[in-house]
């Protein structure tokens, strides 16, 4: 694989390259999702709490933490690989959370089917946080570029951005209570162990660099995210479980 190249932009060329990158890391947010949203079933919590325990491990921080990592550590290019994370957990996994956080506050979770979870998934596309990224995307993809002045823009609303997650973050978690309880454990160690180990084993089954395989696995292991906890105080949501953990 080419060196990245050291700017903002993203060529359509650098974004087919990281095609197995984003299938890897997309695939391993959803496995670890659907195994937390089916556990948390299993013991008892409802739809809605289901859904936000299982955005919040399945989810990392990407959004504050990853392209900050990666690029300090390796390097300009490799943010490439964090930005994607971050697209590819709101392009999949973002959507089904709000989907099934807005059938279940109408009272129709007995009833939750594919066709009643597909349109709660295209009502979701309407929010900034789940077409953005998508737009993103398709931009790079047909090959439009942004101008300069545009992308410096960006730039700078970016890196506020990613301080305003963590601050956010702390925020409403400062408001939480915290219990350590067996469910807090055993979710906090799939996500911090299961999750990078998961990551690196389906890394090394699809054609990638070492170096990508390095990025789809330190991805995997950073903590929780916040969006599950945002998401899920939109609808007065916040199971104790994904708060403490």
């Amino acid at each position: 694989m080419r060196a990245l190249p050291d700017h903002p932009n993203t060529s359509r060329a650098i974004l087919q390259e990281q095609i197995w990158t984003s299938l890897a890391i997309g695939l391993t947010f959803a496995v670890l999702y659907a195994v937390c949203y089916f556990w948390a079933r299993r013991i008892g919590n409802s739809v809605s709490e289901s859904a936000v325990i299982a955005l919040t491990f399945g989810f990392p921080n990407s959004a504050a933490i990853a392209i900050s990592l990666l690029s300090a550590t390796y390097g300009h290019g490799a943010a490439v690989p964090g930005a994607l994370s971050i697209a590819m957990g709101a392009v999949t996994i973002s959507p089904i959370t709000l989907a099934l956080l807005e059938v279940d506050s109408q009272g129709k979770a007995v009833t939750i089917g594919i066709w009643t979870l597909a349109r709660g998934i295209v009502r979701s596309l309407t929010r900034p946080i789940i077409w953005a990224p998508a737009l993103a995307f398709i931009l790079v993809g047909i090959g439009i570029r942004v101008p300069d002045y545009v992308s410096s823009t960006l730039g700078l609303l970016g890196g506020a951005a990613a301080c305003g997650a963590l601050l956010l973050t702390g925020l409403i978690l400062a408001t939480q209570p915290f219990a350590l309880t067996q469910a807090v454990l055993i979710t906090s160690l799939v996500k911090l162990i299961l999750q990078p180990l998961l990551a690196f084993g389906i890394a090394l089954a699809m054609p990638v660099s070492h170096e990508q395989v390095r990025d789809i696995t330190l991805i995997s292991a950073i903590p929780g995210g916040f969006f599950g906890v945002v998401f899920g105080k939109s609808f007065n949501t916040i199971p104790e479980v994904a708060s403490s953990g």
